[in-house]
């Protein structure tokens, strides 16, 4: 897909947004909304397949809000580039073993991710029940929308919420 036809679908998706009253409801000052399905994904800021988006926090609906500080964060690289049989593909790590999966980012921040591959490499009980959490996080997810604060995923028992690796926005952890 060329660079200017990108554009022109942003744009289209751009003025759609704006015709439908914008993308109220976006998390704002950091803290995720309690209707994070009904999210729009916001049209500035970084797309979402530029660049690595590393873990900083799991909001989970029953309160247990999970550290990912591990010493290595998990992270997710979303492929604009279809595989074989046409699906997008998303890789990265779960701060223990590598991953890939595919994935469908469709209108109104809807996102599907298929089932999930790892490596089955050992690591910390910590490393271990992050990796559980994120995995089955991925595995669930229903929507995304991107603010200043980073990208927020819905996977209905939370919030898996990721900034731009590259914007050295939040400190290494």
């Amino acid at each position: 897909m060329t660079q200017l036809h990108r554009y022109g679908i942003a744009l289209v998706f751009s003025l759609a947004i704006g015709a439908c009253g914008g993308g109220g409801g976006a998390p704002s000052s950091g803290e995720p909304a309690n209707e994070a399905a009904s999210v729009v994904p916001s049209s500035e800021g970084p797309a979402l397949s530029d660049h690595p988006w590393r873990l900083v926090s799991i909001d989970m609906v029953d309160g247990e809000d999970v550290d990912p500080a591990t010493g290595a964060e998990p992270t997710v690289m979303f492929s604009e580039e279809a595989n074989p049989a046409g699906s997008r593909i998303m890789t990265g790590s779960t701060g223990c073993n590598r991953f890939n999966a595919t994935y469908d980012a469709g209108r109104g921040g809807r996102l599907v991710v298929g089932p999930v591959s790892t490596t089955r490499m050992a690591c910390r009980d910590k490393a271990m029940r992050l990796e559980q959490i994120f995995l089955i996080g991925l595995e669930s997810t229903r929507t995304y929308t991107m603010d200043e604060s980073g990208l927020w995923i819905d996977f209905g028992g939370g919030l898996l919420h990721f900034v731009a690796e590259n914007t050295g926005s939040e400190g290494s952890g």
